[in-house]
């Protein structure tokens, strides 16, 4: 792919027709996408740079729009890289370079720009003005209809709940993943669902906080209901997240029996499932329980789970840990029932 971007570049490069002019573009950026993809982080920041460089003074919007992606790219780019400091540079110039734009495809890149911003702020530990910048983005484009700027919108409102979660405003936290449900009901798009199962599953982590456990378990029981015919992996983590916590917060009521019940559900759903992401929601279901069978001294079946366990994932180096503390709950299962002499 890269030779083939680099012959359009090449083969192009005096044109000043606007549709070819476009092309180019496009292939420089697209060059961009792709050394990112393998790892190239640098050179892809080379290339981005110059598609800004080389089309920054274009009128055409949909050669602008390629500046503007390009410049989005650069900063999740850095972000990735650690240099958030230069990342929000980066976004704060595609704001203040497309402050006038009305076309749709350019209005996307701001308001992604603003919500990257926000998330490379909160990296930094700057919260307030993290929440702050995601206000930005909702008061903005608060009449949107564009998928894409809708995504956003409700990127920034669970990025905001989460944010305001984590500085102990729980209260205020629910209020505004209520508010990504409400305003996205009605949503069909993949990537707004996901929002929207996001809001729901860290709504009931909020709960559980709260000491609320029975609104949390509702809370999870509506993600699992919500979304049982999602195919989407992102969604789909979260309807297993959900399970699980379930189980943990059901074990933690005194509720063994309920909670081993929802351990089962989350194998059985997801026993085809090849995301590592779900594929550790399987794999910590069945490792609690087995702590949970142990707990009710049903110490054979605990046994036999935790061999479940070492069978199914000792080849997964990302679960490797949780491969050992089966081994060792095993172990120390076993020699609790060993005779001892006297």
């Amino acid at each position: 792919a890269l030779a083939v971007y680099d012959q359009v570049v090449a083969r192009f490069s005096s044109a000043s027709e606007p549709a070819i002019f476009e092309n180019v573009a496009k292939a420089l950026f697209n060059k961009g996408v792709t050394l990112g993809g393998l790892g190239r982080s640098e050179d892809a920041l080379a290339v981005y740079d110059q598609v800004v460089a080389r089309f920054s003074s274009a009128s055409e919007p949909s050669i602008l729009e390629q500046v503007a992606k390009a410049l989005v790219n650069k900063g999740v780019t850095l972000g990735a890289l650690g240099r958030s400091e230069d990342a929000i540079a980066v976004h704060d110039r595609v704001v203040a370079r497309f402050a006038t734009a009305s076309e749709p495809a350019i209005l996307e890149n701001v308001a992604l720009a603003l919500v990257n911003k926000g998330v490379r702020l909160g990296a930094l530990g700057r919260s307030e003005a993290e929440i702050a910048v995601y206000d930005q983005v909702v008061a903005r484009f608060s009449s949107a209809s564009e998928p894409a700027i809708l995504e956003s919108i409700a990127r920034a409102l669970v990025n905001k709940g989460v944010t305001l979660g984590v500085l102990g405003r729980s209260e205020d936290a629910l209020a505004v993943f209520d508010q990504v449900v409400a305003r996205f009901s009605s949503a069909s798009e993949p990537a707004i669902l996901e929002q929207i199962a996001m809001a729901l599953f860290n709504k009931g982590v909020t709960l559980g906080t709260l000491g609320r456990n029975e609104d949390e378990i509702a809370v999870y029981d509506q993600v699992v209901e919500r979304f049982t015919d999602a195919s989407e992996p992102a969604i789909l983590e979260c309807v297993a997240k959900a399970l699980f916590n379930k189980g943990v917060t059901l074990g933690g009521l005194g509720r063994g029996e309920d909670a081993i019940a929802v351990y089962d559900q989350v194998v059985a759903r997801f026993a085809s499932a090849s995301e590592p992401a779900i594929l550790a929601q399987v794999a910590n279901a069945l490792f609690n329980k087995g702590v949970t069978l142990g707990a009710l001294s049903r110490s054979g079946d605990a046994i036999a789970v935790f061999d479940q366990v070492v069978a199914r994932f000792a080849g997964a180096p990302a679960l490797a840990d949780l491969v050992e503390k089966a081994k060792a709950a095993k172990s120390r299962l076993e020699g609790a029932r060993s005779p001892k002499k006297p």
